[in-house]
Order: structure tokens, then sequence, then C-alpha cells
């Protein structure tokens, strides 16, 4: 699967796919599957199942594995967002492995798995590091110095953040930024850019985020801002122009300049008594360096076209 979103399905003994050979998932969700009984999304005999850049939430189970139950073979979950599932027994866990079988968990997060643990079982869970697991009670793990444990991943819910599928966000402040390593991938779950290094925070790897979702900050908004405060303009009559008057204009955000276009019987310019500009023309300042626009300054006059006496305001 790729890019595919799974959600609200269920059956009796598991809520998604019963796997006997190979299952891979890339850049998916799975959101609110369920299982009467045990295995709310996945249950596996064999051989591999692989999770790569997918979000696994609201998925819940009556007994045992909240989100899977690995039987025997080799789940491989890298770059993922495990959080929120249900499980119905408090001596199970999302994830539960058997003897014969093994997790391998990388730059994955695991928390908020209700009802039970993050992870149960007689089989070995193998972090390969960058991993935040919020509760290790009940796994078999040996975890790396990358790891985190016992924090909050600071997720919001599972929602659209864009892309085809949905995602939990991580908050700005989430300990899970710049501390993950992109393992392969050049995107995250919803194709945006992985990684995205946030300058102010200190790289474990190659500052990638740890789970499905790589924070960038949020889109600045263009601003251009007028000042000044212009008084009652008058004329003695048509091609006699007023006084000129003046007000500035500056902009952050900004990739084009900014234009001035004077209404009917107006005229402006960037130089006082110097050559002004009349409807329907315009001016623009001079280009951005870097979104800025510094303030300019423009002049402003009144210049109609009718009988005397006119003026404008």
């Amino acid at each position: 699967l790729t890019r595919v979103a799974v959600r609200n399905c269920s059956s009796n003994s598991v809520g998604m796919a019963q796997v006997n050979g190979r299952f891979m998932a890339v850049d998916c969700e799975f959101s609110g599957c369920s299982s009467n009984g045990a295995n709310g999304l996945i249950s596996c005999s064999g051989t591999t199942v692989d999770l790569t850049n997918c979000t696994i939430t609201g998925c819940t189970s009556s007994t045992t594995g909240g989100v899977m139950t690995m039987f025997a073979g080799v789940c491989n979950i890298t770059n993922c967002t495990i959080a929120g599932n249900t499980t119905g027994s408090t001596s199970s866990g999302a994830l539960v492995l058997s003897t014969s079988a093994s997790i391998n968990l990388r730059n994955t997060i695991l928390a908020a798995n209700n009802g039970g643990t993050n992870g149960a079982g007689t089989g070995t869970f193998a972090s390969a590091g960058f991993n935040l697991i919020d509760n290790t009670t009940g796994m078999n793990i040996t975890l790396q110095g990358t790891d985190i444990t016992g924090a909050s991943p600071a997720l919001s819910a599972l929602s659209d953040n864009g892309g085809p599928t949905n995602t939990m966000a991580l908050a700005s402040n989430s300990p899970c930024i710049d501390a993950g390593d992109a393992s392969g991938s050049t995107t995250d779950q919803r194709a945006e850019t992985r990684p995205f290094d946030v300058t102010t925070v200190t790289d474990v790897s190659d500052g990638s985020d740890i789970g499905a979702f790589e924070w960038h900050p949020p889109a600045a908004t263009p601003t251009i801002t007028v000042t000044g405060t212009l008084g009652t303009f008058a004329s003695v009559g048509a091609g006699n122009p007023s006084l000129e008057q003046k007000f500035t204009v500056e902009g952050t955000t900004l990739t084009q300049p900014i234009s001035i276009t004077p209404p009917q019987h107006w005229e402006v310019s960037f130089t006082s008594g110097g050559t002004f500009t009349a409807f329907p023309g315009s001016i623009s300042t001079t280009a951005p360096t870097g979104g800025v626009v510094a303030t300019t300054t423009v002049f402003i006059r009144y210049n109609p076209s009718g009988t005397p006496p006119n003026s404008g305001v």
C-alpha cells in the first residue's frame, strides 16, 4: 500500500489484515480499525511486515494487540507514529510479540496507547535508534542512546495537515523535532521534505524529526504596511494639481515589489516635486530583499480634469 488511508475497518478476529507472507505500507494512514477479539489492525503469522512513514491511531481490540500481534516473522517499523490505540486487556499491549517474532523500531513514535502498554509478549523489540517511546513497561527491548523515553511527543489529533492522508502533527515544542534520522526517506508521510532542519534546535543526527510527520514552520503571511495621515487636497482648476502630501509603504515576506496605482484624478511619485504618474499608470518600489521592502515614501497629489473649484479627500 502506498499513500492509502484505511479507516474504520473491523471484524471479529483482526481489524484489517491477516498476513501470512509479506505486507508493506508506505505513507499510509490506518485509523479507527477494530477487532471484537484480538489484533486491532494486523495479525502476522509470517514472514515480513514493513511499515514506513505511516500513522496508526484510534485502533482497538477487545482483548490483545490493539494494533497488531506478531505470531511469527519480522516487522520493521520506520518513521511511523503509533499513538492513541486501545487494548482491551491491561496485561497486553498495542504491539504484541510471540517468542518466534520480532519488531524493529527506528525513528518511530510509540506513545499514548491505552488499556495495556505500548508493547507486550515474549518476543524481542529491537531498537535501531531515534525512537520516542513514552513507556517501555512490558517491552523486551534494548534501547539506544538516541532513543527518548518517559516523554510526551506532543502530538495533535489526527487531521488533514496536507498530503493525501491524515497525520498527527508535532507541536512546535515537541521533543521529536530534530531528534530523529531520515533513515533513507527524503519526505514524510505527507510528501513534505525530510529532513527539515530547525536551526534553533540541536540536531541529534541529520535534523529529521521522529515519527511520520516532519515539522515545518507555518508559512509566513505577506504583510504590507501603509503609514501616514492625509489631509484635504484642494486645486484651483483642471490641470492645476494640489499641493502634494505623503505617506509611506513597507512590506515583509514579499516576493514582488509593492505597486501603487492612484485613483482617477490623482497622481503619485517617489520624488517630491518630481515626475508624477496619473491613473491608470502605477509606480513600483524596489524589489524585496530577503522578502522585505524597506520603508518607501510616496508623494500624492490631486489633479482634477473638471471645472473649478475642486477638492478631494
